[in-house]
Protein backbone atom coordinates (compact mmCIF):
# COMPACT_ATOMS: atom_id res chain seq x y z
CA UNK A 1 0.00 0.00 0.00
CA UNK A 2 2.42 2.53 0.14
CA UNK A 3 2.18 5.43 -1.70
CA UNK A 4 -1.25 4.78 -2.66
CA UNK A 5 -3.59 6.76 -2.13
CA UNK A 6 -7.87 6.09 -0.56
CA UNK A 7 -10.76 7.98 -0.93
CA UNK A 8 -12.44 7.81 2.10
CA UNK A 9 -16.14 8.62 3.44
CA UNK A 10 -17.43 8.26 6.63
CA UNK A 11 -21.14 8.51 7.30
CA UNK A 12 -21.73 7.23 11.09
CA UNK A 13 -25.14 7.23 12.46
CA UNK A 14 -26.15 9.69 9.61
CA UNK A 15 -25.90 12.57 12.45
CA UNK A 16 -22.83 13.95 10.31
CA UNK A 17 -20.55 12.72 7.40
CA UNK A 18 -16.95 13.29 6.27
CA UNK A 19 -14.34 12.64 3.22
CA UNK A 20 -10.92 11.92 2.96
CA UNK A 21 -7.61 10.41 1.29
CA UNK A 22 -5.34 7.98 3.13
CA UNK A 23 -1.64 8.82 1.47
CA UNK A 24 0.09 5.57 2.57
CA UNK A 25 3.97 5.49 4.06
CA UNK A 26 6.01 3.18 4.68
CA UNK A 27 4.61 3.31 8.13
CA UNK A 28 0.89 2.41 7.78
CA UNK A 29 1.43 -1.20 9.10
CA UNK A 30 2.89 0.40 12.59
CA UNK A 31 -0.09 2.34 13.14
CA UNK A 32 -2.19 -0.64 12.34
CA UNK A 33 -0.50 -2.24 15.38
CA UNK A 34 -0.73 1.20 17.67
CA UNK A 35 -4.42 1.88 16.81
CA UNK A 36 -5.86 -1.86 17.60
CA UNK A 37 -8.60 -1.58 15.09
CA UNK A 38 -9.93 -5.28 15.69
CA UNK A 39 -9.69 -5.09 19.64
CA UNK A 40 -11.33 -1.78 19.23
CA UNK A 41 -13.94 -2.49 17.21
CA UNK A 42 -14.86 -5.81 18.89
CA UNK A 43 -15.37 -3.28 22.11
CA UNK A 44 -18.26 -1.27 20.31
CA UNK A 45 -21.45 -0.64 22.38
CA UNK A 46 -24.42 -1.50 20.72
CA UNK A 47 -27.22 1.58 21.10
CA UNK A 48 -30.41 1.43 20.12
CA UNK A 49 -32.23 4.24 18.25
CA UNK A 50 -34.08 5.15 20.58
CA UNK A 51 -31.10 5.72 23.53
CA UNK A 52 -28.92 7.13 20.23
CA UNK A 53 -32.01 9.94 19.63
CA UNK A 54 -32.16 10.71 23.35
CA UNK A 55 -28.48 11.30 23.63
CA UNK A 56 -28.83 13.50 20.95
CA UNK A 57 -31.49 15.61 22.05
CA UNK A 58 -30.22 15.82 25.38
CA UNK A 59 -26.99 17.29 23.17
CA UNK A 60 -28.64 19.71 20.81
CA UNK A 61 -30.55 21.09 23.89
CA UNK A 62 -26.92 21.81 26.07
CA UNK A 63 -25.12 22.69 22.75
CA UNK A 64 -23.31 26.21 23.94
CA UNK A 65 -24.55 26.07 27.16
CA UNK A 66 -21.05 27.11 29.66
CA UNK A 67 -22.81 25.24 32.89
CA UNK A 68 -23.44 21.99 30.83
CA UNK A 69 -21.05 19.06 32.09
CA UNK A 70 -21.91 15.68 30.03
CA UNK A 71 -22.58 12.64 31.66
CA UNK A 72 -20.72 9.18 31.22
CA UNK A 73 -22.56 7.23 28.39
CA UNK A 74 -21.83 4.65 25.60
CA UNK A 75 -22.08 7.28 22.79
CA UNK A 76 -19.23 9.58 24.92
CA UNK A 77 -17.06 6.19 25.86
CA UNK A 78 -16.93 5.52 22.08
CA UNK A 79 -15.97 9.59 21.42
CA UNK A 80 -13.11 9.20 24.08
CA UNK A 81 -11.66 6.06 22.43
CA UNK A 82 -11.55 8.13 19.20
CA UNK A 83 -10.08 10.78 20.72
CA UNK A 84 -7.55 8.65 22.42
CA UNK A 85 -6.76 6.84 19.26
CA UNK A 86 -6.36 10.20 17.48
CA UNK A 87 -3.58 11.10 19.97
CA UNK A 88 -1.99 7.94 20.32
CA UNK A 89 -1.32 8.06 15.92
CA UNK A 90 -0.48 11.37 16.17
CA UNK A 91 2.31 11.05 18.79
CA UNK A 92 4.13 8.30 16.41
Amino acid sequence: MTGKQVMMFSYGSGCAASMFVLRFTDQYKQISKVASFKDRLAKRVRVSAEEYDSVMSKREQNYGKSDFSPKVNSLLIIFRMQSQLLKTVLST
